[in-house]
């Protein structure tokens, strides 16, 4: 797929394809819907699973030989999901917050997350610190999302984006056999995976359901989403591009097929609205606040999960230094979307 350029903005609507609302969503589990109406004229089942993590709402459309297949899918799927969350996330106790609280040390880690931290430093090289998983102090300082509702002091701003840095960021996966590797990020530094998490963990999820049964399927993290098999009624999935001012009207489609993981990054759903400006969830680490830019959003298809999401992340961190640095790396596919006037 070529890169291109579209003068609309957009909000990521790939969620909009399961058939959920937030109100069908309860956390700490999955919760499975069946389409009845398409279950009595076929002799596979096609099932809705629901749940929330990681700060999203996660969805997936799933078709199976039967019922029970389906069941036992969902309760595995539901133990990995709370996982993946319990060892990366920096908003309760585990992994990456004794990481943080252990700033300057080595600490042991569940090599799962020492892999995605290993990988969240790799984008953070490519980029040239774009994504860049330090990016904790400044995220704590704003809370967008997680509570904050004002714009912090600018002595505050100032402490926390001195602490970014991705290349002090350490990690050691020698000692893999006995399931712990460690990790080490600079005195005074916290970490903060919220950018490539959901698409790491969005790939793994369809690799589990396809190896529990699922014939196809298509999962839903937040702004990513991956595939398995074929729908049934195209040869390809069909994922909305929707236009800026309306995401319920679309601009087109993307044809995809099981392997392509599509992640979209945004300001329109997580953000704060202070004195008539608008502040996203993305921050820039240089400048230590929220991403100001051109864009509606940020589309990236890959392979890999976590690279497509901490892509995504950084071409929106970058503005308009993204096109230069798509023309420098012609094999990443995205989808830039400007706004509207």
């Amino acid at each position: 797929m070529k890169r291109f350029h579209v003068r609309h903005a957009l909000l990521c609507v790939l969620s909009l394809c399961c058939g959920f609302t937030s109100s069908a969503v309860f956390a700490g589990e999955v919760k499975v819907y069946y389409a009845e109406d398409y279950n009595k004229d076929h002799n596979d089942v096609k099932a809705y699973f629901g749940t929330q993590a990681m700060g999203t709402i996660i969805k997936a459309t799933v078709f199976a030989k039967d019922r029970p297949t389906i069941e036992r899918m969902a309760k595995r799927f539901g133990a990995t999901l709370t996982r993946h969350e319990d060892i990366t996330t920096v908003h309760k106790p585990g992994p990456m917050t004794t990481l943080n609280a252990h700033s300057g040390e080595w600490v042991g880690m569940p090599c799962e997350a020492a892999h995605v931290l290993q990988k969240a430093k790799d984008i953070a090289q490519l980029t040239n610190g774009a994504f860049d998983p330090t990016i904790g102090t400044v995220t704590a300082t704003w809370k967008v999302g997680f509570g904050g509702t004002d714009v912090p002091e600018t002595q505050a701003i100032q402490d926390a984006k001195k602490r970014v840095d991705w290349r002090k960021v350490e990690v050691d996966v020698g000692n893999e056999a006995n399931g712990v590797c460690y990790a080490r990020i600079g005195k005074g530094q916290a970490v903060d995976l919220g950018g490539i998490v959901k698409g790491w963990s969005n790939e793994v999820l369809a690799r589990q359901v396809k190896a529990d049964g699922a014939l196809s399927a298509m999962v839903v993290l937040g702004g990513n989403t991956a595939f398995v098999g074929k729908p049934s009624y195209y040869d390809k999935w069909l994922t909305p591009i929707p236009m800026p001012d309306n995401p319920r009207l679309y601009g087109g489609y993307f044809r995809l097929v099981e392997g392509d993981i599509v992640s979209t990054s945004g300001d329109m759903e997580r953000h704060i609205d202070v004195d008539g400006q608008r502040y996203g969830h993305i921050m820039n680490g240089q400048t230590g606040k929220p991403v100001q830019n051109k864009f509606a959003y940020v589309t990236v298809i890959d392979h890999d999960g976590a690279r497509a999401d901490a892509l995504s992340t950084a071409l929106w961190v970058m503005g308009d230094k993204a096109f230069d640095f798509l023309k420098a790396h012609p094999d990443i596919q995205a989808l830039l979307v400007m706004k509207e006037g």
